[in-house]
């Protein structure tokens, strides 16, 4: 009996010290990944995802974090997973890029009673402008000449970006279109906000590993990814 003992206890331990294969981390972005109180509850791109891991059997737990803080993890930190991404050319050497989850299109907002925002014909210190710091729109205004120590505003999250826009710190922003949720936690309308469509682009939302994550687990995500790719067309919007 005390034979069967020992061994079975030890695979007991194992199993709860290798519980954890991979971190996910992943922020704030309705109606992709919803977070309330801390934790993921919902989203199109979370539920993908969990289906993801179940079918690649890792076993995983979600970060719900700011996007700085998600992307300088998913960076540094072994075998972690980030979702959603935009995959940019300044990105792409530093990540295992698993697949895409979408594309949102991107217009620029301003205030409703803003002035137009001409970013071609005008001198850009003629504008201030918002976004997220280390997200994909903080480095398209960066490459279009925006610097954070002289007319860009880097914030901690989206919440953060419609809330400076409206209190007129900022002339505008470039974002996907202010999705109802964070409107409601900002005690905003989308009445106070217009956009200019005719600055207009796509860009895709992807799921990466970190470049330290073990390659067996990348490509069982891979797989897995591959797999279950035909729920995208039912789970995500319809642009």
């Amino acid at each position: 009996m005390r034979r069967f003992l020992v061994p079975s206890l030890f695979c007991i331990l194992s199993v709860c010290v290798h519980a954890i294969d991979v971190t996910a981390v992943t922020e704030h972005l309705p109606p992709y990944q919803i977070v309330k109180n801390g934790e993921v509850i919902g989203g199109s791109s979370y539920e993908f995802m969990e289906s993801v891991f179940r079918e690649a059997k890792i076993l995983h737990h979600t970060l719900a974090l700011p996007w700085a803080r998600a992307y300088k993890m998913a960076n540094e930190n072994k075998n972690t997973v980030i979702y959603s991404l935009f995959r940019t050319s300044k990105r792409e050497s530093n990540f295992h890029w698993i697949g895409p989850l979408g594309a949102i299109p991107f217009y620029v907002y301003t205030t409703s009673d803003g002035s137009i925002v001409d970013l071609v014909n005008n001198d850009l210190d003629d504008y201030i402008a918002v976004a997220v710091r280390d997200s994909a729109e903080a480095d398209l205004l960066k490459q279009k000449g925006f610097h954070e120590s002289r007319n860009l505003i880097v914030v901690k999250d989206y919440l953060a970006v419609w809330t400076m826009l409206k209190l007129k710190r900022a002339d505008f922003t470039i974002a996907h279109k202010p999705y109802q949720g964070i409107i409601e936690e900002a005690h905003l309308k989308e009445e106070d906000f217009k956009t200019l469509e005719t600055i207009s682009l796509s860009m895709p939302l992807y799921v990466a590993a970190s470049l330290s994550t073990d390659l067996e687990l990348v490509e069982r995500l891979r797989k897995a990814y591959q797999v279950k790719r035909p729920q995208l067309g039912d789970m995500l919007p319809v642009f």
